[in-house]
């Protein structure tokens, strides 16, 4: 029977964790067409938009800086803002009262657009920002850390085009994920560790080549 022990190891504990489906819808007027190293970008009228996709096939978008270029979720993440506030007694529904902490959470960003008409020639838009500001109650007791993760993100450009109105709605999609974690120590009872055999890898070249010992042995004696 393997001996046992007990070991204290230190580990990230999750006192809460609130995943949030957040939508968003911002307006993009200004399109510029990609120039050439030092060209000047230039800026489409908003009463052109309709005859300007009159001749597209296609527009897309996607999270990016300031200057157009494309960012990572991690980045993304890295950017969020969270502000903690004061502590409110919340009554569950089972009747028992606990004390969660108000957590905001500000996600800002930019997103930039992408149209190609059938020759392939793309137009970029210039970044166009966005920003949100998230409230939630989390159970956050003092020492934990506030961690946001934006695990899912998706963008939908649609082109509003009539006499009246003359617009491209962008509709953002993204899951904010915010934990409240601590470091804590913990004690459990764990199998006592030992070394193992050493496993040898497999030889990939032969040691030697085989040999005919019948004839070798029949030589050796003449």
């Amino acid at each position: 029977m393997e001996e046992k022990e007990n070991v204290c190891i230190r580990v990230p504990k999750i006192y809460d964790w609130i995943n949030r489906h957040v939508h968003l819808s911002i307006i993009g007027f200004s399109l510029c067409e990609n120039p050439p190293a030092g060209d000047d970008q230039y800026n489409v009228a908003i009463g052109d938009l309709c005859e300007l996709f009159h001749h597209r096939e296609g527009i897309d978008c996607f999270l990016s800086d300031s200057y157009g270029e494309p960012i990572s979720l991690e980045e993304l993440s890295d950017m969020i803002t969270i502000r903690r506030h004061s502590t409110v007694a919340v009554t569950l529904p089972n009747g028992e009262t606990v004390h969660l902490e108000k957590v905001s959470a500000t996600v800002t960003g930019f997103i930039t657009l992408e149209i190609e008409d059938d020759c392939g020639c793309v137009l970029s838009s210039n970044p166009t920002p966005f920003t949100t500001t998230q409230r939630l109650l989390l159970c956050a007791p003092h020492g934990t850390r506030i961690i946001p993760v934006i695990s899912s993100f998706q963008c939908d450009p649609v082109v509003i085009c009539d006499h009246a109105i003359q617009q491209i709605q962008i509709d953002l999609d993204f899951c904010l994920d915010v934990t409240s974690e601590a470091t804590v120590r913990i004690e459990l009872e764990a199998n006592e560790c030992a070394p193992r055999k050493d496993t040898k890898p497999v030889p990939l070249c032969k040691e030697y080549i085989p040999q005919c010992s019948c004839l070798l042995l029949h030589e050796n004696t003449n």
